[in-house]
């Protein structure tokens, strides 16, 4: 037997039936729609919200705003994940979400290492109201 055969997470053609190749196919076809536009929010330009930037400094409003497309992407998301994905420090990712929870933007589940962030129902993802 090959080593391929042997893993347990790949299953051979004979084996999955229509349907469960089907999801098989739908569920890698959304990591790749998912990690494609991940990869576009971090490569976002900060100069395509100017005036936004009147308001904010230029950081803080990429962060928040990139912050809240990888919500809207994703759903919900650990600060590890968001920290991760979007390349911020610690500090930094703190200092972007604080605001976005006190004024309801964003919601937090869970206490301390088991925290979640995901926007709050309704709110959208503009950063002017922060």
């Amino acid at each position: 037997m090959s080593a391929e055969s042997t893993n347990p997470r790949i299953g051979l053609p004979d084996r999955l039936s229509a349907e469960q190749r089907m999801n098989r196919i739908c569920e890698l076809l959304a990591k790749a729609v998912v990690a494609d536009w991940t990869a576009r929010i971090i490569r976002e330009s900060p100069t395509s919200h100017p005036a936004f930037e009147e308001v904010l400094p230029l950081s803080d409003t990429t962060d928040r705003q990139r912050i809240l497309n990888y919500l809207a992407l994703v759903g919900h998301a650990t600060p590890t994940a968001l920290r991760a994905t979007l390349g911020l420090p610690r500090m930094r990712l703190y200092r972007a979400v604080q605001p976005m929870l006190a004024n309801g933007r964003v919601v937090a589940k869970g206490h301390t290492s088991m925290v979640t962030y995901s926007l709050a129902l309704g709110k959208g993802t503009s950063v002017g109201l922060n």
